[in-house]
Formats: C-alpha cells, sequence, structure tokens
C-alpha cells in the first residue's frame, strides 16, 4: 500500500514514476508468486493463484466466449493490482469490444459462408482484410489506449 500511495503521489505532481517504486512492485510480485510455487502462506497470494488459475485449470467450456472470459479475469487481476488510476476500466471496456467483436465477425462469416470442401482447404476472401485491418486496429488500442 505504501508503494501504491506513493506511486499516486509522484505521479499527481507529474514527477513520473520513480525506479524505486516500479523495481519495488515488481520484486512485490515475484515475491508473491515465488511463495505460490513453494506452497507458503497461499492467503497472502489469491491475486496470483486467480491469475495462473485459468491457465492451469482443467475446466470444461462449452463455448469460445466461456474460456475468454475466464482468461480476461485470470489477466485482470495483476492488471488492476499494478494500475494506478484508472487502467482498470480501460481494460474491462477493451475486452468487451473484443468479445463483441468476435461476436460479430461469427454473425457476418456465417451469413455470407459458403460450403468449402475439406480437401481444398482454406482460400483467401475478402472478408480476410477486414478482419486484418480490425485486428491493427485493436493492437494499436491495446497498446497506446490509456495515454493521455
Amino acid at each position: 500500500m505504501a508503494i501504491t500511495a506513493s506511486s499516486v503521489k509522484s505521479l499527481q505532481a507529474k514527477l513520473g514514476l520513480p525506479i524505486i517504486n516500479q523495481t519495488l512492485a515488481w520484486a512485490l510480485l515475484g515475491m508473491s508468486a515465488n511463495q505460490l510455487i513453494s506452497g507458503v502462506d497461499l492467503i497472502i497470494n489469491l491475486p496470483v493463484i486467480s491469475s495462473i488459475y485459468p491457465f492451469i485449470s482443467k475446466a470444461q467450456h462449452n463455448t469460445p466466449a466461456s474460456r475468454i472470459i475466464s482468461l480476461f479475469l485470470g489477466f485482470g487481476v495483476c492488471f488492476v493490482i499494478l494500475s494506478i488510476s484508472v487502467e482498470g476500466l480501460f481494460y474491462a471496456a477493451f475486452t468487451c469490444n473484443l468479445l463483441l467483436w468476435i461476436e460479430v465477425e461469427v454473425l457476418v462469416r456465417s451469413q455470407g459462408a459458403e460450403a468449402i470442401p475439406s480437401e481444398q482447404g482454406y482460400k483467401f476472401r475478402t472478408d480476410d482484410i477486414r478482419i486484418a485491418l480490425f485486428f491493427l486496429f485493436f493492437v494499436q488500442v491495446a497498446f497506446f489506449g490509456t495515454g493521455k
């Protein structure tokens, strides 16, 4: 909590994030992961456990959306812990946009789908250009979306 409070004060004073705060935050995250591996004090390591859980669980997902939401929640824990301000809201909104984009693409693809024999394999379609452009857009927003 002291590191977060110090980071907030430094950022509000427009001094940037001190390197010591960055180092200590990453060290704390690493120590909690190290304790998780050694099996010590699992209650304190709940954020790390919940981050790893979607990747190691044997849960059966009925739909791809349920798997994506599971991964979103797994990554979200560490993302929120390492964020200072409202970046968590950006993460949630960005994930909702990605899920909606997937649903729209499924609907658009299914309406214009024609039967392709399995021995032919995949053939390039004009829809692929739209998908590539949206993908590049979302990659740019993911990297630069929280900037001011």
